[in-house]
């Protein structure tokens, strides 16, 4: 099913992993996505999520516009379903199908390169993330992808040109970044210790820069970071229109769209780390994250320019409701933005809610729409605050200014338990032996001297009884020992250091 799932996508791409054109001619780039939605928990006590669903097929479909071959892996919900009926037979986001996906895309990476041609990979994942025990992890329909995971299976098996890691999933940060064993942190803005080093030619953009929650917001059916990034991606934040979407544009749009949200309760919590440049050990924030390229090589044409600052804050939905993105242009900026072919297509103007109506397929300017009478929307303690959500106007300017977020302080995290399973079972049948020991020396002791006097009876009656009182005092202490060994059994050992 992978190997089909990836057959199609290639063919639908614009770029397919055909061998470069003879002459001079370059080829252009190689790029293949893995999207992971999955909206389930493995932990009774936290809720299961809404939209992760939506918005990996959101992400898997704007990244097959963008050009990208792209591998979805979801397990949808049934108002999902009803909105997406062709993926009715949608790959389940269990651990065998997402390293079969990866394995794939190896392949065909490899293949590439042997092609001569550059290549990109794309992971993204929406769902529950969390630690235990210091050890970051993904929730998959059956299971976990751990950060070990991602080293080994993706870091290191990757031999893309470039890598991107889009992951919005509570505390997805310590899913990248590590604390040390023992409980002993290593230093944050050091990075990675020396057993887990994020490859220079890899990106980041985490939805959490902390042991955050990520946030859901029920009026836009969606993660607030997956379509704060979406939005991004679409074109919101490519302020000089060359249609390549820098990590330095990205990151500069996540800042100004949360820019408006005073209470650090609602307020997106995100994480960015370009690639490094080759040359040095500096983050390259004019590294491009994604470019609206056509199989030629040629730029892609945008579906609508934003050229009339009076709209200030908007956004754009298709004709099933679904919000498609969200920008806020400086009144002296012009945006484009890089939508489905699908019409009519609605953009609306937040806090008046006027909308206008996009039926033309060719590429339309927002000063030619045409406004119709306003909607009531909802209102509420969460609208209130995400609708200011995408408050601050957008500029090149802000992109010129923009410095990403230095990694923050890791919380205190309990100590390795020195009593670990296999140690107390361990223990506990150690301490059997001495019990043994005194216990037959005592029945020896019994067994012999007939002959003895009635006070030598009496003192070896004693030092019989003292044996056996010891004997059954180290029996009790090795089951006791032995029994909180099978009690810790069930619980996960922290995840040690990769050699």
């Amino acid at each position: 099913m992978i190997q089909l799932l990836f057959a199609l996508a290639l063919a639908c791409s614009d770029e397919p992993p055909t061998a470069p054109e003879t002459g001079p001619a370059v080829a252009p780039a190689l790029r293949l996505a893995v999207v992971i939605g999955y909206n389930g928990s493995d932990n009774a006590e936290t809720q299961p999520l809404r939209y992760a669903d939506d918005d990996a097929i959101a992400s898997h479909l704007l990244l097959t516009e963008a050009g990208v071959a792209s591998t979805l892996l979801v397990a949808t919900d049934q108002e999902t379903a009803a909105l997406f009926p062709a993926l009715d037979k949608a790959v389940a986001p269990t651990r065998a199908n997402v390293l079969t996906a990866l394995t794939h895309a190896w392949a065909v990476i490899d293949q590439a390169r042997a092609a001569g041609r550059s290549t990109e990979f794309f992971l993204f994942y929406t769902g529950h993330g969390n630690v235990e025990r210091g050890v970051g992890y993904l929730t998959l329909a059956d299971g976990r992808f751990t950060r070990r995971d991602l080293y080994r299976e993706v870091l290191e098996q990757s031999h893309a040109n470039r890598n991107h890691l889009i992951i919005d999933a509570c505390r997805s940060y310590y899913f990248v970044f590590e604390r040390g064993a023992g409980g002993d942190r290593t230093s944050a803005p050091a990075g990675f210790s020396k057993f887990f080093k994020l490859p220079t030619n890899t990106g980041l953009l985490l939805s959490t820069s902390s042991d955050r929650e990520s946030h859901e917001w029920e009026r836009i059916q969606a993660g607030i970071f997956s379509h704060e990034v979406r939005s991004a991606l679409r074109g919101a934040a490519d302020a000089d229109r060359d249609g390549q979407l820098t990590y330095a544009e990205v990151g500069a749009f996540l800042e100004a769209a949360n820019a408006g949200i005073d209470n650090p309760r609602f307020r997106p919590d995100f994480f960015v780390r370009p690639p490094r440049a080759a040359a040095s050990d500096q983050e390259d924030l004019s590294a491009p994250l994604l470019g609206w390229r056509a199989s030629d090589g040629t730029a892609m044409q945008p579906a609508l320019v934003l050229d009339s600052g009076s709209w200030q804050h908007l956004y754009v939905e298709d004709a099933q409701g679904r919000r498609l993105a969200d920008a806020h242009p400086a009144t002296d900026e012009t945006f484009a933005l890089y939508l489905p072919g699908d019409r009519p297509l609605f953009v609306s103007q937040v806090g008046t809610e006027r909308e206008a109506t996009i039926v033309a397929v060719d590429q339309v300017a927002l000063s030619t729409l045409a406004l119709t009478p306003p909607r009531v929307g909802a209102r509420g303690a969460a609208h209130l605050a995400f609708d200011r959500l995408f408050g601050t106007p957008f500029s090149r300017q802000l992109i010129a200014t923009y410095t990403p977020r230095p990694p923050p302080p890791e919380p205190p995290i309990p100590p390795r338990p020195w009593l670990t399973a296999p140690l107390a079972i361990g223990v506990g049948g150690v301490l059997l032996v001495p019990g043994v020991l005194m216990h037959g020396v005592a029945v020896v002791t019994r067994l012999g001297g007939d002959d003895l006097s009635n006070l030598e009876r009496q003192q070896r009656n004693t030092l019989i009884t003292a044996m056996n009182i010891a004997a059954l005092s180290t029996y009790a202490l090795g089951v006791v020992v032995a029994g909180v060994g099978a009690i810790l059994l069930p619980w996960p050992e922290p995840e040690e250091d990769a050699e």
